[in-house]
């Protein structure tokens, strides 16, 4: 994926290619082979791969890296929502297409920015609470190795 400029052209087959040694379905999706569902150190499901092949071919572009992931086939539901999730945690709410999320929350009928606002007031406490922590043991390790408790 990081030698593509994109997904589109000849993207899409190099990444299907790329994958291919590794498909536990294989090619008649509909019908998957009888290893399709055993765990396996050589396959792997196609959905988290593709989807990082697509954020990786895209430069990180979320809108880029969901309409690969759509137009993969296959399971591109989860390629393009697992892609357009990890192009959108590294880009920031910038990163998204204003008129995706409103057209996207109106049909749906949700507000989809308060779940973000959620994660993030989690993300922040979560942050505050491990600084606190790593503070302590630094402070722990201090009084370990402090001269006069080496010596003593």
């Amino acid at each position: 994926a990081s030698g593509l400029d994109g997904w589109r052209g000849g993207g899409l087959a190099r990444l299907r290619a790329a994958f291919a040694p590794f498909d536990s379905v294989g090619v008649p999706y509909a019908q998957p082979g009888l290893g399709a569902r055993i765990p396996s150190r050589l396959q792997s499901i196609e959905e988290l791969p593709l989807a990082i092949g697509f954020l990786v071919a895209t430069g990180g572009d979320f809108a880029e890296t969901v309409l690969g992931g759509v137009n993969y086939g296959r399971d591109s539901d989860s390629i393009a929502s697992m892609g357009g999730a990890l192009a959108a945690a590294l880009g920031g709410r910038d990163a998204l297409r204003a008129d995706w999320v409103e057209q996207v929350g109106t049909a749906s009928r949700y507000d989809l920015e308060e779940p973000g606002r959620v994660m993030t007031d989690i993300a922040v406490e979560i942050l505050g609470r491990d600084s606190e922590r790593h503070a302590r043991r630094l402070e722990a390790m201090g009084a370990l190795t402090a001269p006069e408790q080496i010596h003593a």
